[in-house]
C-alpha cells in the first residue's frame, strides 16, 4: 500500500510539472521568422499573429508575448520589455554597420580635414588627365552602391570634430568651388578648372568661428559675407546642402541611417558627382548644422529604409529578434528646403538661426553685430534737396561717396533729364545734379541706378533702387519750412556785401516792431554762391527777451548781448553737415549776440568746444566792435549760421554750418561778397492779449502780474509788470547780459 500510494504521489507531479510547463510556454515553440517592418511593438505582434493564426493551441498575441518574453504576469510591462529587446537589437545592428572610416580608407586625420574642406581631394585641380577626383576617389560610388543594403556608421573619433556631438538633428555641407569638369553641376567647363563656381543655392550670412574653432584654427572670430554689388553676392557662388534626423529618437530610422546620409551627401552627391570642394572660409565643409556657415538655405536629402527583423525563440521562454536586411532608397525631402525637413521631424529646434530663409541675411547679420558690439556701416540717400533756380538737384547721403558716385548714369529722377553731375567740392557726401527746368509745386522722385560706393570703404554701396522725393525749392521760408507759419516776421534784412553798423544800423525791408507778445523766436538765414550753393538755415527757439529791439542784429544801438543756451530749439535745413535728414528737434541752441570783440577761451564752458578755435564757446570782451551774431548747436558740434565783422566798414564774414576750414564760426573769413543772395529774417510767434514791452512804448495797461502773484499778495492789484526773470543755475551777467 505504502508503494502504491508513493507511484501515485510520483504520477501526480510530474502530471503538475507538465501542466505548468505548458501554462508558461508559447504555443509556438521553437521557430524562427523573418518579417518586413520595424523593430517595435507594433510590428513583432503583427509578426506573431502570422505565426498563431489558425493554432488551436495558442492564446491571444499578448498572451503569448509574454511568455515568450517569460513574463509570467500578465500585468507585466510587455512593451517596455520589446523596447529593451529592440534597443540591443539595434547596438547589435549598428555594431555591424560599415564603419565609417572605411570610405576613404585614408584614416581619421584625412576624414576631419577632408570634412573641413582641406586634403588634396578638395585642393588639386585636374590637368591633362592627372589629379582626376574620380580616380582618387573610385571606391566612394563602390561604398554608396553598398550603402542601398547596408549601414553606414558615424565616425565615433572625437577628433573628427564638425560632426561631433551635433544638438540640432541636422549636419550640413556648403561648397565654394567646383572642381570637376562634365559632370552633374557647377560651372568647371574645362580640363584645368582652377576653383569654378558650383551652382548658387543659397546667401551665406555669416561665420561665428567660436562655434567650430578646430575647423577655424582659430578660438574666435567672425566673417561676414553680405556685402552686395551690383552683380553678384560677397561670397560669388555657394552650394549648401544637408540631411536631417530624429534628434529625440536614437532608434528612429532618420537616426540609425544618418551615417549612411553623412556619406551620400559629404562624398558622393557633391563631390564625387558634381566636383564640389571647399569650405566657407571660418567653417567646416561639412558639419552638424550650428558648427556651420549661417545661410539663407539649404537643399536636403532623406532616405527611406525598408528593414527585414527576424524572431526566434528556443522553445523556452526566450524571444530574440535580430536585424536580417535592410532596403535603402535616397530622397530629396519631397523639394522642401533643409529648415523644413528638420521641423516637419517635430525635434525642437533652433535650426532658423542656421537656415534663415531667403532675403533674411541682412537683418539676421545686423542682430548678430549687434551681440557683438558692432553695427553695419551703410549707404544711403539721407536728403535730396532742390534749388530755387529750378535746375539743380543736391543728394546727400549719410556717408562721402566715392568720385566715381557723380555720374549722370547712378540716378534717374522721373519726368527729368539729368545733364550733369559733379561732387560737391565743400561737402564729399552730396552729388549736385543739373537737370532740365523743374515745375513748381511737382513731387520729384530720384533714384539710386548705379554703383555708389563709401568714399573710404568702397565694398559699401548705396542699394540699387533706393528712392528720395523733393521739391523744387523757393527762395524764403514759407515754402520751405512747415512751422513758418506759425510765426510773424519781424525783420528782414539784406546783408550787404560791405558794413558799418556801428554808425549806420541795418536798413531792414520789413521792420515790423509793433505787436503783441512773442513765445519764440525764429531766425531764417539763406545765401546764395557758386561755392556752396543755394544754402539755408531755421532755428526756432523760446523768447529769450520780450524786448523786440533785440532780436534782430546786435548792434551797440540796440544794446542786445546775449551769450546762453536755449533748450527746445527746431532746426530745418537743407544742409547735411548740419542734420543728415533736414531736421533737428527738441534740441538746445547756443547762442552768441554781441557787437564786441571776442576770444577763443571758452569761459563759459559749452560742452565740446574748442579753446583753440573760434566755435561755439567763444568769450566775450568788453571793448572792440568786431561783432558777432552766431546761433549753434553745440550738442551736434555745428554752427547753424554766423554773422561776423559787421562795425567797421568791410566785409563781414558769414556762413551756414561749420566752415570747411579754418574757424567753425566763420570769424575773420570775411566773405560776404562771394554770396549773391545773402538774407536774414527774424520772426516771432505772436501771443494775443499781451502787448510788447519793447521800451520804445509805454508799459500797456493791458498787462498784469503773474496769476500767482495776484492770489498771493492781495496788494498787488492794480500794478503792471515791467521786468519777469527765470533765474539761471549760473549766470554770467556782465558777459551776456540779463
Amino acid at each position: 500500500k505504502i508503494m502504491k500510494f508513493a507511484a501515485l504521489a510520483l504520477a501526480a507531479a510530474a502530471s503538475a510539472r507538465t501542466a505548468f510547463a505548458q501554462s508558461t510556454q508559447s504555443c509556438l515553440g521553437e521557430f524562427s521568422h523573418t518579417y518586413e517592418g520595424d523593430c517595435s511593438i507594433t510590428d513583432i505582434k503583427s509578426a506573431l499573429s502570422v505565426l498563431i493564426a489558425g493554432n488551436a493551441a495558442c492564446s491571444d498575441v499578448d498572451t503569448e508575448l509574454s511568455l515568450l518574453l517569460g513574463l509570467a504576469d500578465p500585468a507585466a510591462d510587455v512593451d517596455a520589455a520589446v523596447v529593451d529587446l529592440c534597443a540591443q537589437a539595434f547596438r547589435e545592428q549598428a555594431a555591424e554597420f560599415f564603419p565609417f572610416s572605411n570610405i576613404t580608407m585614408n584614416g581619421d586625420t584625412f576624414d576631419r580635414e577632408f570634412l573641413n574642406g582641406g586634403t588634396f581631394w578638395n585642393q588639386e585641380y585636374e590637368a591633362a588627365g592627372e589629379n582626376m577626383l574620380s580616380a582618387d576617389a573610385y571606391h566612394v560610388p563602390l561604398v554608396h552602391d553598398m550603402s542601398f543594403s547596408n549601414g553606414i556608421g558615424w565616425p565615433t573619433n572625437p577628433a573628427i570634430s564638425s560632426v561631433d556631438s551635433c544638438t540640432q538633428g541636422a549636419a550640413m555641407c556648403c561648397y565654394v568651388s567646383d572642381r570637376q569638369k562634365d559632370d552633374e553641376g557647377g560651372d568647371c567647363a574645362t580640363d584645368e578648372c582652377y576653383f569654378a563656381e558650383p551652382e548658387d543655392n543659397t546667401d551665406i550670412c555669416y561665420v561665428d568661428m567660436a562655434n567650430s574653432p578646430a575647423s577655424a584654427r582659430v578660438a574666435n572670430g567672425i566673417a561676414v559675407f553680405d556685402k552686395v554689388d551690383v552683380a553678384t553676392d560677397a561670397e560669388g557662388s555657394a552650394f549648401c546642402h544637408g540631411f536631417a534626423w530624429d534628434a529625440n529618437d536614437d532608434t528612429a530610422v532618420s537616426s540609425r541611417y544618418k551615417g549612411n546620409l553623412l556619406m551620400s551627401v559629404a562624398f558622393k552627391e557633391n563631390t564625387y558627382d558634381k566636383g564640389y570642394v571647399q569650405n566657407v572660409p571660418g567653417a567646416p565643409m561639412c558639419g552638424c548644422v550650428e558648427k556651420m556657415p549661417v545661410v539663407s538655405n539649404a537643399g536636403c536629402t532623406d532616405l527611406a529604409a525598408v528593414e527585414s527583423w527576424t524572431l526566434s525563440s528556443d522553445g523556452l521562454a526566450s524571444l530574440s529578434i535580430s536585424f536580417a536586411s535592410v532596403d535603402i532608397t535616397y530622397g530629396d525631402c519631397g523639394g522642401v528646403d533643409l529648415a523644413d525637413k528638420v521641423l516637419d521631424l517635430g525635434a525642437a529646434s533652433d535650426i532658423r538661426q542656421h537656415i534663415v530663409g531667403t532675403d533674411n541675411c541682412p537683418s539676421v547679420i545686423d542682430n548678430f553685430l549687434g551681440t557683438q558690439g558692432l553695427k553695419r556701416s551703410t549707404l544711403e540717400i539721407s536728403l535730396v534737396a532742390g534749388h530755387p533756380r529750378r535746375e539743380k538737384v543736391y543728394v546727400s547721403f549719410n556717408k562721402e561717396v566715392a568720385d566715381s558716385a557723380a555720374d549722370v548714369n547712378n540716378f534717374s529722377i522721373e519726368n527729368l533729364d539729368i545733364l550733369s553731375a559733379e561732387l560737391d567740392p565743400n561737402n564729399k557726401a552730396t552729388v549736385i545734379l543739373t537737370t532740365s527746368l523743374q515745375t513748381l509745386e511737382t513731387e520729384y522722385t530720384v533714384t539710386v541706378e548705379g554703383l555708389i560706393q563709401k568714399r573710404i570703404a568702397p565694398m559699401v554701396t548705396a542699394t540699387i533702387g533706393s528712392t528720395a522725393t523733393f521739391f523744387p525749392a523757393k527762395f524764403g521760408f514759407e515754402d520751405t519750412v512747415g512751422e513758418s507759419a506759425d510765426y510773424t516776421l519781424v525783420y528782414e534784412l539784406d546783408i550787404p556785401d560791405n558794413v558799418n553798423w556801428k554808425s549806420d544800423p541795418p536798413e531792414y525791408i520789413v521792420d515790423q516792431t509793433d505787436f503783441v507778445y512773442f513765445s519764440r523766436i525764429a531766425y531764417y538765414m539763406e545765401l546764395e554762391s557758386e561755392l556752396y550753393g543755394h544754402e539755408y538755415v531755421w532755428v526756432s527757439m523760446p523768447a529769450f527777451t520780450q524786448d523786440v529791439t533785440k532780436i534782430g542784429v546786435p548792434t551797440f544801438a540796440s544794446g542786445a548781448i546775449f551769450q546762453e543756451t536755449l533748450p527746445d530749439a527746431n532746426v530745418f535745413t537743407n544742409q547735411p553737415d548740419i542734420a543728415a535728414a533736414g531736421s533737428l528737434i527738441g534740441v538746445e541752441a547756443n547762442l552768441e549776440f554781441w557787437p564786441n570783440n571776442y576770444g577763443t577761451t571758452n569761459r563759459v564752458n559749452v560742452p565740446g568746444a574748442d579753446n583753440g578755435v573760434y566755435d561755439f564757446g567763444d568769450d566775450r570782451s568788453g571793448g572792440g566792435d568786431h561783432g558777432s551774431m552766431q546761433v549753434h548747436v553745440a550738442s551736434a558740434g555745428s554752427t547753424l549760421f554766423a554773422i561776423n565783422d559787421w562795425n567797421r566798414g568791410r566785409r563781414p564774414s558769414m556762413g551756414i554750418g561749420n566752415q570747411p576750414s579754418g574757424h567753425p564760426d566763420w570769424t575773420f573769413n570775411n566773405n560776404a561778397a562771394s554770396y549773391t543772395t545773402k538774407k536774414l529774417f527774424v520772426l516771432v510767434v505772436a501771443e494775443n492779449g499781451v502787448p510788447s514791452m519793447a521800451p520804445s512804448a509805454p508799459p500797456s495797461p493791458g498787462l498784469t502780474i503773474p496769476q500767482g502773484a495776484a492770489a498771493t499778495v492781495p496788494d498787488s492789484e492794480g500794478y503792471k509788470l515791467v521786468y519777469d526773470l527765470t533765474i539761471p543755475n549760473n549766470a554770467r551777467y556782465e558777459i551776456t547780459g540779463v
